[in-house]
């Protein structure tokens, strides 16, 4: 079951993805209140408390939202943030190339 810190820290991670200069990981975690861990940002993002609020975040409304992006102009932060999240719910892939990946994701979704 999340914390209450993980439940803010998932909310800032939330509203980061909407910002057009993403915070890092470590600043989200200050902001969250994690100041003593914040330069381990993986004891935070990858406890079961927080990968449960991850799972409630449907990987299709991320893939939408690069589609998206992809038909509009460059906005590289925007990117950056959604495969952060993508990244966190181990949905990123490590072995292919990652723009490779993505565009099977997005061609999915759209046939």
């Amino acid at each position: 079951m999340p914390t209450i810190k993980q439940k803010k820290a998932f909310d800032n991670l939330l509203e980061n993805v909407r910002k057009t200069t993403p915070d890092t990981k470590e600043q989200i975690l200050v902001k969250s209140g994690y100041k003593k861990i914040s330069k381990q940002p993986s004891r935070i993002f990858e406890s079961k408390g927080f990968k449960e609020l991850l799972a409630q975040i449907d990987d299709n409304v991320i893939l939408n939202k690069f589609y998206e992006i992809l038909q509009d102009t460059d906005k590289r932060s925007s990117i950056s943030a959604g495969i952060e999240l993508l990244k966190l719910k181990d949905r990123y892939p490590d072995k292919k190339l990652r723009l490779g990946r993505l565009e099977e994701e997005i061609k999915e979704l759209t046939e």
